[in-house]
């Protein structure tokens, strides 16, 4: 599931990428913010998950498609007020 796109989560919910847009029109946050947000709520959970001490910031970053290590680390930071 990791950093699932736009088309593919449409596809997913056998929708089109319009519609899902459509869906989140009335929401406060954007749909690709909401995807954004979720991916990085997901990392923290791997963060934190003890099971998965083994693997780096980085690895995790990237399992999450975050391509680059320091502009997640950035955006996490911004986010949770630590990585």
């Amino acid at each position: 599931m990791a950093g699932r796109s736009v088309s593919t989560i449409a596809n997913l919910l056998d929708m089109s990428v319009s519609s899902l847009y459509r869906v989140f029109e009335s929401e406060q946050m954007p749909l690709t913010q909401y995807i954004w947000l979720t991916r990085l709520e997901l990392c923290c959970r791997v963060l934190t998950d003890i099971s998965q001490k083994e693997k780096s910031v980085s690895q995790i970053a990237f399992e999450w498609r975050f391509m680059h290590s320091t502009y997640f680390s950035r955006i996490f930071t911004k986010q949770f007020g630590k990585l």
